[in-house]
This record gives structure tokens, sequence and C-alpha cells, in this order.
């Protein structure tokens, strides 16, 4: 039996257990169904048993009494219909215990289930590693394999690129929101020292807030640059990084802001300005990078399909 025969084997081993599955659910649902009508003739034996044993009471008292004459025939229909309540009682236990018996001995070859998918699942994978080392003797497959590889390496690249100018846009907006909380302290206002220890105990938030920020432009570049080196070697498109990473070169080169609350008032609506128009450059490098992630996951989507295209034309050899 060769490979393939031993898989469509336990298929088929596997397709008779779904079979007995289902109709162990069968059997059950018969079952609640028997122990319905179970419990409603273990009342109706019940009921025709008490009904039997006043009649008989009652015969009883008649033969010792003068003045009550005993029904013989009553008494006996009150026994039939007891006896056969028992009878239809003691059928439907017997049924019951049969679909118990029968559900049993099924879901004990249920058993094999999970081993039978193991072994499917141990199959497949023989299979497919047998069609995967068939294919690494084919070119095709190789440069497949290859632009596969270029492909992971360019969306590694450029998720790097999209993080970095992601987080300094969060950066960004920390700034601003830090700028507007002292603007609600009342800057350009006479304050008190307690407000003004506010104020810079705000300022330097934000001079390290910008620390990090002018670190992450220089790494972003140093990134940018990294996937433009690979992008090239890989004759992969290459777009127009520096439009974007410009004026974060000249804010870094240019901006300067010193926890000092002096200088802070004097230059305070063209530090907003600035970070204001510094978000428009980050925010389209991150779409750029968004986009060609994009673009390359499509590239690598194409290059799965034509890679399972070749396992299935190997299997139709």
């Amino acid at each position: 039996m060769d490979l393939e025969q031993k898989i469509d084997a336990v298929k088929q081993q596997l397709n008779d257990l779904n079979r007995v599955q289902s109709h162990i659910w069968s059997l059950n649902n018969k079952q609640k169904k028997l122990e319905k009508l179970q419990l409603k003739l273990q009342k109706k034996v019940e009921k025709e048993y008490e009904e039997y044993k006043d009649e008989k009471k009652r015969n009883e008292q008649a033969i010792r009494s003068l003045f009550l004459l005993p029904d013989e025939e009553k008494l006996e229909k009150e026994k039939q219909e007891y006896f056969e309540a028992v009878l239809d009682l003691r059928k439907v236990d017997k049924e019951i215990s049969l679909l118990q018996f029968e559900s049993k001995v099924l879901t004990e070859k249920l058993g094999q289930q999970e081993e039978l998918q193991h072994k499917l699942m141990d199959l497949i994978k023989v299979k497919a590693a047998q069609k995967v080392q068939a294919l690494r003797q084919n070119q095709n497959y190789k440069m497949l394999e290859q632009n596969e590889e270029i492909q992971k390496g360019i969306i590694y690249l450029l998720e790097g690129i999209q993080s970095k100018a992601q987080d300094n846009l969060i950066r960004i907006e920390e700034i601003l929101a830090g700028l507007h909380q002292i603007e609600l302290y009342g800057l350009g206002k006479k304050i008190d020292k307690y407000t003004v220890s506010r104020i810079l105990r705000e300022l330097e938030r934000i001079e390290n807030q910008l620390a990090h920020l002018q670190v992450n432009f220089a790494r972003l570049e140093s990134e940018c640059q990294a996937y433009n080196k690979f992008a090239k070697a890989n004759k992969a498109h290459i777009p127009d990084w520096e439009q974007h990473l410009a004026p974060m070169r000249q804010f870094s080169e240019d901006f300067h802001l010193k926890a000092d609350l002096q200088l802070l008032k004097e230059g305070f609506i063209q530090s907003k300005r600035w970070l204001i128009q510094l978000k428009f450059p980050v925010d389209k490098l991150v779409k750029e990078a968004s986009f060609l992630i994009e673009e390359h996951r499509q590239r690598k989507r194409k290059i799965k399909r034509d890679m399972a295209k070749l396992l299935d034309n190997l299997k139709g050899k």
C-alpha cells in the first residue's frame, strides 16, 4: 500500500467514525425520549397499583360486611391494567438498557478517532515533505523560495520603518499635550511659584520627549537607508523617503526647547506650530510604509499561490 492509499484508508476510517458519532447522537436523543416515557409509565404503574390496592381492599371489606357486595370483575380489571402498565414499563426499561449498551460500545470505538487523526496528520506531513523534497530540485521552486525570503526581508524592514514613524507621531502628540497643559497653567500671565514649578516639571518632561524624538528620527533615517540598500539589491521599488525625512532632519537641527520658562514664553506659539507641521511628513511616511507593506504582502501571497500550484502539479504526476 503506497502513501496515498494509506491516507485514503485513514480518511475512510475517520469518515466511518463520524457516522458512528452521528449514530450515537441519534441513540442519545432516542434515549432521552424513552426516559421521558419511562418516567410517565412509572407514575402510571404507581397509579394503577394504588387503584388495584384500593379495589382489593374494598372487596375484602365487602366479604366481611353484610351490606357491601364484592366486585370481582372490577378487581380483575384493575389488576389487569396494573400488570399491563408494569409490562409497558419493563419494555421501555429494556429498550433504554439496550440503547445504553450500544452507545457505550460505540463510544469506546470513538476512542480511536484521536489516534487516527494524529496518524492522518503524520501521513500528510510525510506526503508534504516528499513533495517539497522533490520540488527543491525544481529551479522554478527554488526561485520562488528565494523571492519569498526577499519579500519577508522587505516587509520586515518596512515594518521597522512604520513602527518608528508611528512612535514618533505618538511622541509629537505627547509633546503637544504637554505644551497644552502648560498653556492651561496660565503661560504669559503672572503666576505663583507653585505654578512655575509645575510648568518647569512639564518642560523637563517635554525636553526628555524631544531628545527621544530626535534620536528616533536618526534611527528612522538609518532604517530607511537600510531598506533602500536592500530594495536596490533586489530590484524592489525605492520610494522618495527624503521628502519625509528632510523636515524631520531640519526640525532636529533647528528646534531646541530647554526647560527655561522665559525662552518658552518667547517661542511658545512657534514651538506648537513647528510640532504641528512636523506631524504631516511623519504621517505621510507611516502611510507610505503601510502602502508598501501591503504591496509586498500581496506579492508574498502570490508567491505562495505559485508554490502551491507547483505542489498540485507534482501531485498530478
